[in-house]
């Protein structure tokens, strides 16, 4: 849903807008929002790299510049 803006087969399943606000700065913390830790941003500050680590070593993430995602589990 991410990496298609929230479409998925021609159907919109999530708002583009809703995910911008998701991966987008808020004052709780500049880089970290929605559960994902923005690892890249463009220069209007949009998500460009973003992932997420769980306690027991298993880490993802999404790269939207080369439309690749990662996932380790361990």
């Amino acid at each position: 849903m991410l990496r298609n803006r929230g479409e998925h087969g021609g159907q919109v399943f999530l708002d583009p807008e809703l995910l911008r606000k998701l991966l987008s700065s808020t004052g709780l913390g500049r880089n970290s929002q929605g559960g994902f830790f923005r690892h890249k941003r463009d220069a209007d500050g949009h998500a460009l790299l973003v992932g997420h680590t769980g306690s027991s070593g298993t880490n993802c993430w999404i790269d939207f510049e080369t439309d690749t995602i990662g996932i380790m589990l361990t």
